[in-house]
């Protein structure tokens, strides 16, 4: 069905054109409102936690997010061919920058409230939100089990990525073994005891493309990866994507940290925490799996980049990580 005649047909929205836009399109309506349409490849189940989940931080005080817009028939989806498509406003905006101090700052307190406000959401259907509150031990020795496969594989291929990932493999493999068994020696089992009653919730994309800058302030968006999760592991993936744009810097960590705790204070043990899953190179795994799950030789050219990327950061890295293990 022609986009046009989908929305008009499900909405009380008559649509004067549409362009597209990110991963999906711009709908211009009539009335000159704008709205965003875009394709989800999630269950309608899922996409109902996720609603309900945004209504939970609005009850909570938190509207910056792309709510769900209903249907004639009160859905908050439509779907066509086994396809599901959302509406929501549209969101006018940039993408956060992550070279930008002022963008940091901004997206870190929005994190933080993000945080604040989704803990305790408690869908009664919560079978349809990712848990992964306490598998991270498990996820992390699978990690590490890939990682001696790959360097036996790469042992006898002979190309460029192959040759270079050889050259430092048994570093990374060093790495995540002594993030695993710090992991196992902290109290990370009793974070995960107490975070069963607070059911905390993470983003678990909180990137530069799922943060909108506006003018009436910043949007969080991309809901499709939220999960139960302890929040230190959202706060960790965003400093480690900004401290790859600044070399590791350890000021700008602290900085984060001052700004995240004036909002949510961490206790000594996740702080602890936080010391230790800041180790674990998942930059590599998730460049080391595309690239030998890629048929195109031109991606694979760009994951080389990629590798060399996080090769060329390991001085920064281990001067930071010295001084953060002091904080």
């Amino acid at each position: 069905m022609e986009i046009e005649k989908m929305i008009e047909t499900n909405y009380d929205i008559k649509v004067s054109s549409y362009i597209p836009y990110r991963d999906g399109f711009i709908i211009n309506a009539q009335d000159k409102k704008k709205y965003f349409f875009k394709s989800v490849n999630i269950s309608e189940e899922r996409l109902m936690f996720i609603d309900g989940l945004k209504k939970y931080l609005a009850q909570n005080g938190f509207h910056n997010t792309d709510r769900y817009l209903e249907t004639h028939t009160q859905s908050i989806c439509i779907a066509e061919e086994n396809i599901r498509f959302v509406l929501t406003d549209f969101i006018a905006g940039r993408e956060c920058d992550f070279f930008d101090a002022n963008d940091i700052t901004d997206a870190t307190r929005l994190l933080a409230n993000f945080h604040k406000c989704a803990k305790g959401y408690d869908h009664p259907d919560n079978n349809y939100m990712q848990n992964y509150l306490g598998m991270t031990p498990k996820w992390y020795a699978k990690k590490i089990k890939e990682f001696n496969r790959i360097k036996s594989r790469a042992s006898f291929r002979k190309t460029k990525f192959d040759s270079l990932l050889m050259e430092h493999i048994d570093y990374f493999i060093e790495r995540s073994t002594t993030c695993l068994t710090k992991l196992k020696q902290s109290n990370y089992l009793e974070l995960v005891k107490k975070a069963y009653n607070r059911l905390p919730i993470c983003h678990n994309d909180f990137s530069y493309y799922s943060i909108l800058c506006s003018e009436k302030g910043l949007f969080v968006i991309n809901f499709d990866s939220c999960q139960y999760e302890l929040c230190v592991f959202d706060l960790m993936d965003f400093m480690v994507r900004r401290l790859r744009k600044c070399n590791w810097d350890i000021d700008e960590a602290k900085r984060i940290l001052v700004i995240y705790n004036e909002i949510i204070p961490l206790s000594k043990d996740e702080m602890d925490l936080l010391k230790i899953i800041i180790r674990f190179p998942e930059k590599l795994c998730k460049t080391i799996n595309r690239y030998y799950n890629s048929k195109k030789s031109k991606a694979k050219t760009g994951y080389l980049l990629k590798l060399q990327e996080i090769i060329d950061e390991i001085p920064y890295y281990e001067t930071f990580i010295t001084k953060f293990s002091d904080l």
